[in-house]
């Protein structure tokens, strides 16, 4: 929330690449024409026997090929076009020889021009195969995406602290972008605006009402998206507004998470040091709790719909049952109470926690049957941590994101054999402030960066 946005076109500097020789990982330092998830280990393997990473495809490594024949073809024709020029400065006539050589040369240039078109057509391709763009007029920071198997629909929401143009009138604002085959763009279809940034943005995970959107701010609100066959004439309404009855203790909404067991029921953490469970049904709370013993930031169900885990500035992860709020497990405390600002529960395994601590470039991994010590620790980021999200069908990826306009893949079975390093990486041009990895469409991640919207295919 407090990234500072910059404009920096020097991307795509770090590239891992997998040594098969040696069995390990080492680090590439250059820059890449191909911005896009790149694959950089072997096939991978888990419990699921799921298979998220396929490899490049042969077409684009012909691309790469093609690309370093050209730079070598160029490099040398632009030796000996520099050996012409300085041949015989002092005669007016040039052999026959020489003649041969421009005429050569010339043709060499017009091969080149041509292979150079061809080429930066075709990366253009990839790039428009794998990386889909969308930018708007705000900085984006809430981000989340529809479970519709047909369409790929996504909403985003702005991050501005004061109004552009008249501070008594709000410009924050939710917009509902779509991708639309026929011109191969996204696009937005509606927006609403809204007072303050909106914290946390969640669909409905439910394929019953995936039309249903709640958000977070001062209160949490329940929106519904009207699909019409036009997209002009696509609506985002009010459906409910949910507040305590009781404005004592209550505060600003820090997280949400909308329950996949049960879509009926939402948690949300507020700065108040309590947790929610709404019951949408009812359109009452079904819980209400001190959680922590200072702000709450996060808080996640898992794949039991009574279970919810929660962290905040006191620097533990606690976790809740609903069948018996009397007593709660602490999971996981932090050295010296580093307050913990995000927390992901592995939706395909509840053994494991990814969690990232405040000003600190780096996620831990915790084990729930280890209790209060990490399993592994994610370092490569080099900035601090803004969002994780975990594979929706494979227990053992996660993506992270962050201030160093990283995005990032792990594969925590191959961090549990010693391999520490990410198996794939995205170079963004500003910081990356959210991200989401689609449960439709596995191959989809997507990422707010300034006022872009990114949605990248891992290959």
């Amino acid at each position: 929330m407090e990234n500072r946005l910059k404009n920096n076109h020097n991307v795509y500097e770090h590239e891992i690449q997998f040594d098969k020789e040696n069995e390990n990982y080492t680090k590439n330092h250059s820059y890449k024409d191909l911005n896009t998830l790149q694959r950089k280990s072997p096939s991978l393997q888990n419990n699921n026997n799921n298979n998220n990473f396929p490899h490049k495809s042969n077409s684009q490594s012909k691309i790469l090929q093609n690309k370093k024949i050209y730079e070598k073809e160029n490099k040398i024709e632009k030796i000996d076009m520099h050996n012409l020029r300085n041949y015989d400065n002092n005669n007016d006539i040039i052999n026959n020889e020489n003649n041969n050589k421009i005429e050569k040369n010339s043709k060499n240039n017009s091969i080149n021009s041509s292979n150079q078109e061809i080429n930066s057509s075709s990366f253009s391709n990839v790039k428009n195969k794998f990386i889909k763009e969308y930018e708007t007029d705000v900085n984006l920071y809430g981000i989340t995406m529809q479970n519709n198997q047909n369409t790929i629909r996504l909403a985003v929401s702005s991050l501005e602290t004061i109004a552009k143009q008249n501070q008594n009138s709000p410009f924050n604002k939710i917009e509902i972008v779509e991708f639309f085959e026929e011109s191969d763009q996204l696009k937005k279809v509606c927006q609403i605006q809204t007072l303050f940034p909106q914290t946390k943005l969640t669909f409905c995970p439910s394929k019953i009402n995936p039309n249903l959107l709640a958000s977070t701010s001062d209160i949490l609100r329940i929106h519904k998206f009207n699909d019409f066959s036009s997209s002009s004439n696509s609506k985002l309404t009010p459906a409910c507004d949910l507040t305590k009855k009781s404005k004592k203790n209550s505060g600003p909404l820090t997280g949400m998470d909308w329950n996949k067991t049960n879509p009926n029921l939402i948690g949300v953490c507020s700065v108040d040091t309590t947790c929610t469970i709404w019951d949408l049904e009812k359109q009452d709370i079904k819980t209400h709790l001190i959680a922590h013993d200072s702000e709450v930031f996060d808080i996640n169900f898992g794949s039991n719909e009574n279970t919810f885990i929660s962290t905040g500035a006191d620097g533990s992860i606690r976790l809740f049952d609903l069948r018996a709020l009397d007593t709660c497990s602490v999971l996981f405390e932090s050295q010296d109470q580093t307050p913990i600002t995000r927390v992901a529960w592995n939706i395909n395994d509840n053994n494991y926690i990814a969690a990232s601590t405040q000003d600190k470039n780096f996620i831990f991994i915790i084990d729930i049957r280890v209790l209060n010590t990490p399993i592994a620790y994610l370092t490569y980021h080099t900035n601090l941590i803004n969002a994780m999200a975990w594979a929706p069908s494979s227990y053992s990826h996660i993506c992270s994101v962050g201030d160093d306009k990283n995005a990032l893949i792990w594969d925590i079975q191959m961090i549990e054999n010693r391999t520490e390093d990410p198996i794939l990486c995205f170079k963004s041009e500003q910081e990356i402030n959210n991200c989401i990895w689609s449960e439709p469409h596995e191959d989809w991640i997507a990422i707010n960066s300034g006022n872009g919207l990114k949605m990248l295919k891992v290959i």
